[in-house]
This record gives C-alpha cells, structure tokens and sequence, in this order.
C-alpha cells in the first residue's frame, strides 16, 4: 500500500514540477519583473520598511511580525534540505538557478502582497482575511476559482507546508540522536498546536520571537563554515556558474546532471524556499497593520530576498566548498542527512 502511495505521489510530482509548470512560473516572475519596472532595485527600502511601524493603520498584526510569519514558513527546510536536496540532484549548478528564481521571484512575491492587501476583506469581529482567494472573487469575480485555492491551498498545507519539514526533522534526530520518528512527532504536534491554536496573533507573536535569532543563527553557521573553506570558494562558485550551462559527469559528492535537470531542481527548490507565486504567504500579509498595499507589497518582497538571495545561495556555497574539499563520504545521503553530515565533520 505505501508503495502504491509512494508511486502516486511521485507520479503527480513529475507532472507538476515538470517543465511546463516551471516555464510557467518562471515566466510570470520575469513578466512581472518587467511590468514593475524591476521592482527588485527597491529591495533596500523594503527592508527598511520591514521594521518601520504603520501607526494607526488597519490591521491585525505589524509588518515585522507579518513578514516573520511567512518567512516561518519558508525558513528552515527550504533554506538547509531543499537547498541540499537541490545540489544532490541537480548539481551545483541548481544554485545559480535557484538564486535567478529567487531574484525574479521577488516580484511575483511584491505582486501576492499588494493583490492580498487591495482586496482583503474586515470581519463582524475586526479581523482582516485575504489571500489570493479573496483576490481571485473580489478582483476577478471568478469565486469557483478562489474556492479552488483554498481547497488546494489546505492540501498543500498537509505536504508541502508540514510533512516535509516533519519527516527531515524527524529522520536527522533519528540519525544523530536515536530518537524514535514518533516521539519526535508527538512532541512537533504538540508544539505546532500550542502555536496555531490562538489563531494569527499567536502565530505571529511566536514567529517574531523566534525567526530573527534562528535567521542570524543560520547565517553565522554558514559564514563560519564558508570562512573555514575560504580556499575552495572560488572553485566553488567557477563550478555554480560552468554547471548551470553545462552538463557534468558524476563526480565526488555530486551526481550527474544536465543543464535542464539542474535548471529544474534549482527553480523548483527556489520556489519551495521563498514560496513566489505559490499563495500561502499573502494570506499572512493580509494580516499586516499598513496604510496602503504598496506598502505591505515592498514588505513581502523583501521575504525573498533574506530567504533565497541571502540565505538559500549561503547554504549551497557552505555546502559545495565543504564537498570539494572533501569529496568522499556523501554517497546515499540526502536532505537533512546531507546536510548535517557536513557540519558533523567540520565539528570532527
């Protein structure tokens, strides 16, 4: 029975990471980008926005803390297995594509934020709802669309958005530390429930406590790590760029790859890093205390920019010097297993 799921599931996967899906999305971030007029070259006052307060505007939640529940839901498994899952399968060239995905992406994320501030709506109760569901009745009248999202968008939510996170976690404290899956499970729900129960203000006053210090935690893990493997980042990153363009032979810690599987994995895992274009994270912004949806939109934005530009493309150059300079010892791995095999030796 768990094969035929298992074969399902990696059918449907195929279809929708195939290269029509990507050519898609990828598409929409580039014509955005341009229609925007490279909203990106804003990404600075975006940030400063971030941590700016809107007094006395609408909202339920501040633009911090708005900005730290989506990127709770980006940070952490996209930036460390799916960045690793990335170089595993499509090389290191996945990198450079993941990192292009993210820059283009940020408009399509500037996009979500705007749209979901615009046509949210304020309940009997005071509370703001939004997300592209409101967008897809309100702004396009096409209400069966928007109940498709949601239908979709609470399915994906089950995968995408917990058994992942779920199943790396668990299997690397099984690994490192022989911790049953199940327990590691039980003590994960009870936490999650504990957070989400309140409803968003919980969520995001447990976000604001906890994805800054994880964030700055991350990078200067990273730094370090890339620091002690100075040497081999220019190798490094000479390999990023020649392995985007051309196909690679099975070499060391890396498999093989071409140009098209590394495009794929690094867009695909871009996506699922930051999130541009998949919907989740404008419901959190609808959220936000702002006077104006531009304000907001620059906000979101600037989510993709920590998330992939900085973080995503810092764990694969950590990651790739790491294996150059020891090539041996990364056969089989994957994911988290990948991953924390890399700063298991560093440690040794």
């Amino acid at each position: 029975m768990i094969d035929i799921i298992h074969k399902a599931i990696e059918a449907v996967n195929n279809v929708v990471w195939g290269m029509p899906m990507l050519v898609l999305l990828v598409g929409a971030h580039i014509f955005l980008t341009f229609r925007l007029k490279f909203i990106q070259k804003y990404i600075f006052k975006a940030i400063k926005l971030a941590i700016t307060k809107d007094k006395d505007a609408p909202g339920d939640v501040s633009q911090f803390a708005s900005l730290s529940t989506a990127l709770a839901a980006t940070l952490g498994t996209g930036n460390i297995v799916g960045v690793a899952m990335a170089i595993y399968l499509g090389g290191p060239g996945s990198i450079f594509w993941l990192w292009l995905a993210g820059f283009f992406g940020i408009a399509t994320k500037y996009a979500e934020g705007l749209l979901a501030v615009k046509y949210r709506v304020k309940t009997s109760d005071g509370t703001m709802l939004g997300g592209p569901m409101y967008a897809l009745e309100r702004g396009l009248n096409m209400k069966w669309l928007g109940i498709l999202f949601a239908i979709f968008c609470a399915f994906a939510a089950f995968g995408a958005g917990n058994m992942v996170q779920v199943n790396a976690i668990s299997m690397m404290m099984e690994n490192q530390f022989n911790v049953n899956v199940h327990i590691t499970g039980i003590i994960l729900f009870v936490i999650t429930f504990a957070v989400i129960v309140g409803g968003i203000n919980s969520i995001s006053k447990f976000s604001v406590r906890i994805v800054p210090t994880y964030a700055v935690i991350f990078i200067l893990m990273n730094l370090v790590v890339i620091c002690i493997n100075i040497n081999y980042v220019p190798d490094a990153v000479s390999l990023i760029l020649k392995n985007a363009f051309t196909p690679r032979a099975a070499c060391g810690g890396f498999v093989a790859s071409t140009m098209l599987i590394a495009m794929r994995y690094g867009i695909a895992r871009g996506l699922f890093s930051n999130e541009s274009g998949l919907g989740s994270a404008p419901i959190a912004a609808a959220a936000a205390t702002t006077r104006n949806p531009v304000r907001q939109a620059l906000v979101s934005m600037s989510a993709v920019f920590w998330d992939t530009i900085i973080m995503c493309f810092l764990t694969g150059l950590m990651l790739i010097t790491t294996i150059i300079k020891n090539p041996s010892g990364y056969e089989g791995l994957e994911g988290g297993q990948f991953v924390s095999s890399v700063y298991i030796l560093l440690v040794n």
